[in-house]
């Protein structure tokens, strides 16, 4: 069952009297229980989608089609007020700088304990820093670094702290934007391992946003390859990783270090994502792609069904079908 639907969703932003379109008609769902990797580069909307199914959108940013449902509930037109009852109860987020979502001045224990009584006020004060120990046991801190101050705290256990924070309300879906982006290896490993242990524990669905394909491979059952605003690739994580379809999975696929031949070779993918102010004709990535035909550079690719989890929009599979039928 979908817990999250979202349909031909459209996020514009306005700068300095431009329109720039962040997120383009995207589909797809997050099935209960799942853990949905969505990929790309900087710039791809991936943050933006975050921020939309959280509310959280800038002033100057807006959702101009589509629809976002949550456990079957549209979620575009809430008020406020209701707002505050679905962030955090409902839905999670854990920040890309964890440093940023803890105050510097306030102990760990009292910002989870004032989140945790934000959503459970029959708690009561004692309570609540009951349950603020109880979350930060849950995520491996120790008990006497509980009264910390965020700074006196390594980068791998501010990204815990945030991660409690965003378990404090409760919630059945957690979003986690970049959450491993800024700490080293050995701390990313923990800090998975510890999602997927939340997740079996909790029952949680998350949605695992970030441009590390490595990390996709290691916690995530599907993946959504975003390019220029756009879904152009999904599957499951076998199917990505196996037999991708579109040229971007596969030269992102490519960028990864393989150390199983040639000493970790990999393949960067030349040129720059284009600008969402006046983004190519056609197919968005034919500007970069290795098998651009001149269809891509007029009309924009159709989505093909690969199988009933993965489909893609582009070209070559446009001319393949024509082939087929001649």
């Amino acid at each position: 069952m979908s817990l999250v639907r979202i349909d031909d969703l459209s996020i514009d932003y306005r700068r300095a009297g431009k329109t720039i379109r962040a997120v383009n008609e995207l589909t797809f769902s997050v099935e209960e229980g799942s853990i949905v990797g969505l990929v790309g580069e900087s710039g791809s909307g991936k943050s933006t989608l975050a921020l939309s199914l959280m509310g959280l959108l800038p002033r100057n940013g807006s959702v101009t089609g589509g629809s976002i449902l949550f456990e079957g509930r549209e979620m575009q037109g809430l008020s406020e007020d209701d707002w505050r009852t679905v962030r955090g109860h409902d839905m999670g987020m854990v920040f890309q700088g964890a440093m940023n979502s803890l105050n510097p001045v306030k102990r760990v224990r009292d910002q989870v304990a004032e989140t945790v009584r934000t959503h459970e006020p029959e708690l009561g004060k004692d309570g609540s820093i009951d349950r603020s120990h109880e979350l930060l046991n849950l995520v491996g801190i120790p008990s006497d670094r509980h009264e910390a101050y965020p700074h006196e705290w390594s980068g791998g256990m501010r990204q815990r702290g945030g991660i409690a924070l965003a378990l404090s309300g409760r919630p059945n879906f957690l979003i986690a934007d970049e959450p491993v982006t800024a700490l080293d290896v050995i701390v990313q490993a923990r800090i998975l391992r510890l999602l997927e242990d939340l997740q079996e524990a909790l029952g949680l669905t998350i949605l695992f946003i970030t441009h590390d394909l490595g990390v996709v491979a290691r916690l995530c059952d599907r993946v959504v390859v975003m390019y220029a605003a756009q879904a152009v690739e999904e599957g499951t994580v076998e199917e990505i990783f196996q037999s991708p379809k579109h040229p971007y999975t596969k030269a992102l696929l490519g960028s990864v270090p393989n150390f199983a031949k040639g000493r970790g070779k990999s393949h960067g993918i030349s040129g720059s994502p284009p600008s969402l102010i006046n983004p190519p004709q056609g197919c968005r990535f034919h500007p970069r792609c290795p098998d651009a035909m001149d269809i891509c550079t007029r009309e924009d690719p159709y989505q093909t069904t690969f199988s009933s989890s993965q489909r893609a929009m582009c070209h070559l599979y446009d001319r393949q079908e024509a082939d087929d039928a001649e």
